[in-house]
């Protein structure tokens, strides 16, 4: 991931990777308080980050680094920011139905540690889909548009031809 930074390659962190992203560039992981579920977030940049509750399942967090700008956070931290090409985010756009019933057979004994009843997870989940999805899709095209720089618009050339 330095030598992506470095490259001015456009990154994409999602959870683990948005921890990673922020050490790569001088901010702290640490332990924090489990955060696993549906939680509200609130956004200074909601055209790039939607505000609302998005999906969280993690047990670390990390602090914003120097010269990257914050645009959302909850109670717990910071969920997201800004590092030139680069955005780095700490719940899981990604997840849909199958990732959470996948998630949710692969990792019984943190739901049970932390009081989280996994049929409750999954229907919360499918009864979000639909806005999850949305939600997710805005924020991957601005990502790709605006942060990265690689939308039809965007001021980067993708590919060449000869």
């Amino acid at each position: 991931m330095e030598r992506a930074v470095e490259a001015d390659v456009p990154i994409l962190g999602l959870c683990f990777g948005g921890q990673l992203l922020a050490r790569v560039l001088g901010g702290r992981g640490f332990r924090a308080t489990a955060e696993i579920g549906w939680l509200p977030v609130r956004s200074s940049r909601p055209d790039l980050v939607p505000e609302g509750p998005w999906f969280q399942w993690h047990f670390d967090s990390f602090t914003v680094p120097e010269g990257a700008t914050l645009i959302a956070e909850s109670d717990a931290g910071p969920q997201a920011f800004v590092a030139g090409r680069s955005l780095g985010l700490q719940f899981h756009p990604e997840v849909t139905v199958g990732i959470m019933e996948e998630w949710v057979r692969a990792y019984p004994h943190e739901l049970e540690a932390e009081g989280v009843d996994p049929e409750a997870l999954l229907e919360e989940t499918r009864r979000r889909a639909d806005a999850s999805k949305a939600m997710a899709w805005q924020l991957f095209q601005a990502f790709f548009d605006e942060i990265a720089g690689l939308g039809a618009s965007g001021s980067r050339d993708v590919a060449t031809t000869g």
